[in-house]
């Protein structure tokens, strides 16, 4: 996954292969969060719902879950 903009389909997909689920219930209304696990402890990161992730974003949680 490189560090570039991408749709939240496209991520949603990336991260589902490495374990990472994505909750729409929970975070501000224009937020949902990923969580996964991280070397066997529970990680979260928060996301806009927008159609397009930009570049920080992507690379905040490439960094979250390794």
């Amino acid at each position: 996954m490189a560090d570039r903009p991408l749709k939240l389909r496209r991520l949603t997909k990336i991260l589902s292969r490495y374990g990472v689920t994505r909750d729409d219930t929970r975070g501000k209304g224009s937020h949902v969060i990923f969580h996964g696990d991280r070397d066997g402890q529970a990680a979260s990161y928060p996301m806009p719902k927008k159609k397009d992730v930009s570049k920080p974003y992507v690379a905040g949680c490439r960094r979250r879950f390794g």
